[in-house]
């Protein structure tokens, strides 16, 4: 029998770019696994978001659901995605998870080392982010 967890991330975008997360593993977007003690996806993307970047997310916009197969971790995942818009310059303080962060358009992203299970997701939501 294949698990399936749900993870929740969100899409934040400043001046059309979006933010990435660097791992050892490709560039992620912000957000994480769905756990016990989350009374739902939106406060675990804001958990983890704040977590990972320092960002606190309000006003967050549900763009989809979408199931699909980590080919790394051999598991399906139900991906709850959001979109959180920027309107000034954040302090991004990123967690001891990540290597890096990045701020980048659709294409440098599609481009870049995305995490596989990743980039359909990307590729499918890139007509919100103009």
């Amino acid at each position: 029998m294949v698990e399936v967890i749900v993870v929740c991330n969100c899409f934040i975008t400043f001046r059309g770019e979006l933010l990435f997360l660097e791992s050892s593993k490709g560039f992620q977007l912000p957000g994480g696994k769905l756990d016990d003690l989350d009374l739902s996806p939106e406060e675990c993307v804001k958990r983890e978001v704040f977590e990972e970047t320092g960002i606190k997310l309000q006003d967050l916009n549900l763009l989809g659901v979408d199931l699909v197969f980590d080919s790394i971790k051999q598991r399906k995942m139900l991906v709850v995605s959001y979109i959180f818009h920027i309107s000034s310059v954040v302090d991004v303080k990123l967690s001891n998870e990540h290597l890096s962060f990045e701020w980048m358009n659709v294409k440098t992203a599609l481009d870049s080392k995305l995490l596989p299970s990743l980039f359909d997701i990307v590729r499918r939501y890139s007509g919100e982010f103009d």
